[in-house]
């Protein structure tokens, strides 16, 4: 898995997840879901300059424990 680069896994144009490495430098891969029918699911957009947006948050509940946004392609840590 890249570093800064999330992977958005496709079937026939219809969005099945996308996987990243945390963000925090712990080296963790996270895949989050987008099909439509399971949960927990996120939604992404992608603007005009192909950079990403995911909703809801990202919060890591084992090892490092992050918790932030992914908004135009940033990191926006939670407090």
């Amino acid at each position: 898995m890249p570093k800064q680069d999330l992977i958005l896994l496709q079937d026939e144009g219809e969005n099945w997840s996308v996987g990243f490495r945390c963000p925090c430098g712990c080296g963790d891969v996270i895949e989050l879901l987008l099909l439509p029918d399971v949960k927990p699911r996120w939604d992404i957009k992608i603007d005009f300059r192909n950079r990403p947006t995911l909703s809801p948050s990202v919060w890591k509940t084992t090892g490092c424990r992050s918790h932030f946004w992914v908004r135009s392609g940033k990191i926006l840590w939670v407090d």
